[in-house]
């Protein structure tokens, strides 16, 4: 049997990053939106929610254009 390859951090490539990324969102989503919305009330609940959207939106964004800005480091933080 051959030995497995290990994933280096640099190799999951752009497509296995957006996955990675839209797996753990949708992961916490389940969990707080039943509480969030029980909480604040369905109006409130869900422009909150909107908010973080733009909000997360946002950084992405920001994240993605330091990234080719800078394309000598391996992550932003």
């Amino acid at each position: 049997m051959a030995p497995k390859e290990e994933l280096h951090q640099c190799s999951v490539g752009f497509t296995g990053t957006v996955i990675l990324m839209m797996k753990t969102q949708i992961g916490l989503g389940v969990f707080a939106i039943p509480s969030a919305l029980d909480v604040l009330g369905m109006v409130q609940g869900v422009l909150c929610m909107i908010a973080i959207a733009v909000i997360t939106t946002w950084s992405g964004y920001m994240i993605g254009a330091f990234k080719l800005n800078h394309r000598e480091g391996v992550s932003a933080v």
